[in-house]
């Protein structure tokens, strides 16, 4: 995740709601607009999320769970029973699988007991630029994936906005937040080699001040028919996740500019890389006769 800003997204939250402005929504187009306002409505009102949480607790996360449980090895459970209801939980991955956080929304509600309030901010690509995205995240994520982020230098003013609701949504008990702090997919030979963190993340955390839960995901195709299959046949990979501790971060007092962004973003990122060797260690178990 990549957010340019330029003002305090936690004192615009702080006044709130965070609604994006005329001059935010002018930067996109037809249909992003379109799709941006859809995923509002759904969103930010309160029946209309209750039943997109019905549905992701009822049909997203069954089947996810049922279609990758008899390869899935979750390690760190018991952490999530220790985790204040009343924070927001930003929960900070690597990126190596287009269904990194599907798996991860399906056996994190399993493990917890219940599903939290979910959102995944994503790259606006394909989400929010056409009809198909939007059946998808629909279907597949009940509208969670949102808000959207938008890599293009003339859309990036929205970008504040997006910033700005996050935080919003992290100030609010039972919500987790899902992102990847290297921004993008790895798509290098070696999984344990990550992207550099980007300094969005840093920034969240720093105007949020949200729990911040590093996980390490591994073993996800990026071919989801196959991937299904290879669950109930037992020819697939294991997909072995490992939940950290809450990181402490010690952020009090550190000035609000793009290099503490960083700094901050880097030490998360160092939190994951140290999970990728504990899942190495796990998986090399798992091979093991």
């Amino acid at each position: 995740m990549n957010l340019a800003t330029a003002v305090s997204a936690s004192a615009r939250a702080a006044a709130g709601p965070v609604v994006p402005t005329a001059e935010e929504l002018a930067v996109l187009g037809r249909r992003e607009r379109l799709a941006v306002r859809f995923a509002e409505a759904v969103n930010r009102g309160a029946r209309s999320k209750i039943g997109a949480q019905a549905f992701l607790r009822h049909v997203g996360q069954r089947w996810v769970w049922h279609a990758t449980r008899r390869i899935t090895h979750l390690h760190g459970a018991e952490v999530l029973h220790t985790l204040d209801p009343r924070r927001g939980v930003l929960l900070c991955s690597n990126h190596r699988s287009f269904f990194d956080q599907f798996v991860l929304m399906a056996h994190y509600g399993r493990a917890l007991g219940h599903l939290p309030r979910l959102f995944f901010p994503v790259r606006s690509n394909f989400f929010y630029q056409g009809p198909l995205g939007m059946l998808v995240n629909g279907l597949m994520a009940g509208f969670s994936m949102y808000p959207p982020i938008f890599r293009d230098p003339k859309k990036s003013l929205f970008n504040r906005y997006t910033q700005a609701r996050l935080v919003e949504l992290l100030a609010q008990p039972d919500t987790v937040v899902g992102v990847h702090p290297e921004g993008r997919r790895g798509k290098g030979d070696d999984p344990y080699t990550l992207l550099p963190a980007q300094p969005g993340v840093g920034q969240l955390i720093l105007e949020a001040r949200p729990t911040v839960l590093p996980v390490f995901i591994h073993g996800l195709s990026n071919d989801i028919a196959r991937q299904i299959l290879g669950n109930y046949t037992g020819r697939a990979r294991p997909i072995v996740i490992v939940l950290g501790r809450p990181l402490d971060l010690a952020l009090d007092g550190l000035p609000n500019r793009i290099r503490t962004h960083k700094q901050i973003a880097d030490a998360v990122l160092d939190a994951i890389r140290d999970l990728g060797a504990q899942e190495r260690e796990i998986r090399g178990k798992l091979a093991s006769p």
